[in-house]
C-alpha cells in the first residue's frame, strides 16, 4: 500500500495527499477492496492520474526505492508510529506522534520559532469552510472539528448545511462521523 502512494507521489507530488484522502474514502465508506489493484487504479484516476502513468509508476522499482528511502529516514529519526509529523524552522526540528490536537502544534511551533509564528484560527464561517473543502475536497468531519474548534457534528453540520442545500457539497455518515465531499461544479 505505500508503495502505491509513493507511486503517486512520483508522478504528480501535488496529486498525493488528494490521493490519500480518495483511498480512505473508498475504503471506509465505499469499502472497496483497496488492496487490488484495479480499485487503486479507480482511485488514481479519480484523483486525476493517467491510468496507464499510474500502473506504470505503481509497477516500477522507482517507487519501492523512493519507499525504502522513507524506511531510513523512519530509522534514523526513530519513527514507529504514524501519523508522525516533522515540523521544521531554520536550524530547529521537532516530532510529533500521534493524533495531536491543534494546541500540540502550537506549543511546538511556538517553541521551535521563539514566538516569531504564531497560529491563528480561521473562523468557521460557511465561506472559511468551503475554502478548505475546495484544498481538501474529500475530508472527515472530525478533522473538520478540529480544524475549526468545534464542539461536534452537528456544529459543523449546521454550518455547511447552505452548501449541502445549494449541492456544493455532499455527505455520507460512517459510524459517529461523517465524511464530507466537494461536488463537481457543472
Amino acid at each position: 500500500m505505500e508503495s502505491t502512494y509513493k507511486a503517486v507521489e512520483l508522478l504528480d507530488k501535488t496529486k498525493s495527499e488528494q490521493f490519500l484522502y480518495n483511498l480512505r474514502y473508498s475504503t471506509v465508506v465505499e469499502t472497496n477492496p483497496t488492496t487490488h489493484t484495479d480499485e487503486l487504479v479507480k482511485v488514481a484516476v479519480k484523483t486525476g492520474l493517467p491510468k496507464d502513468q499510474f500502473l506504470k509508476a505503481y509497477e516500477s522499482k522507482k517507487s519501492q526505492e523512493a519507499l525504502d528511502k522513507d524506511f531510513e529516514i523512519f530509522k534514523i529519526l526513530n519513527i514507529n508510529t504514524l501519523p508522525t509529523y516533522l515540523l521544521q524552522y531554520k536550524d530547529q526540528a521537532a516530532l510529533i506522534t500521534s493524533l495531536a490536537k491543534y494546541e500540540d502544534f502550537i506549543q511546538v511551533i511556538n517553541k521551535l520559532t521563539k514566538k516569531e509564528i504564531r497560529g491563528k484560527r480561521t473562523k468557521p464561517t460557511v465561506q472559511n469552510i468551503y475554502d478548505f473543502i475546495k484544498k481538501h475536497p474529500v475530508i472527515s468531519s472530525n478533522e473538520m472539528i478540529e480544524a475549526f474548534r468545534l464542539k461536534d457534528n452537528d456544529e459543523l453540520l449546521g454550518i455547511i448545511a447552505p452548501l449541502v442545500n445549494k449541492s456544493k457539497i455532499s455527505f455520507k455518515k460512517v459510524k459517529s462521523s461523517y465524511f464530507i465531499e466537494k461536488n463537481n461544479e457543472s
